[in-house]
């Protein structure tokens, strides 16, 4: 995913705001967890780095997620299937779900070079 933004860095520590509005009474500067229903949303920003790039992260706890439902997640994303790695090139803010560090790698390559990220953008259709 790839988001057009005015102010990245306002939007990525927008995240850490939903979280900590979430959060009832636990103080943690690095990772913040969220209750939204039984999910635990966290938000670590700079978690990592790519190629020189802070990685922010926002990850989800599912509990009680059934062991079929997460095998297939992990089957299809990867062991970091909960988690979303976000980006920032310029203004725009490049994101991947899972674990395919090297498709992340290649989207943010893209974007810098002035491409789309790892396949053309689809815009939706304005409503009728």
């Amino acid at each position: 995913m790839i988001l057009d933004l005015d102010d990245p860095s306002k939007h990525l520590a927008g995240w850490k705001d939903v979280v900590e509005g979430g959060q009832q009474g636990r103080p943690d500067d690095h990772q913040r967890g969220a209750r939204v229903g039984s999910e635990v949303l966290r938000s670590t920003p700079k978690a990592s780095k790519l190629d020189g790039a802070d990685v922010d992260v926002l990850s989800v706890e599912i509990p009680g997620l059934p062991k079929e439902a997460r095998d297939g997640y992990v089957k299809r994303l990867g062991p970091d299937w909960n988690k979303v790695k976000m980006v920032t090139v310029d203004k725009q803010v490049v994101g991947l779900f899972g674990s395919d560090t090297d498709l992340l790698r290649k989207a943010v390559k893209n974007v810098k070079g002035g491409q789309e990220g790892t396949s053309p953008r689809t815009r939706p259709s304005p409503p009728t």
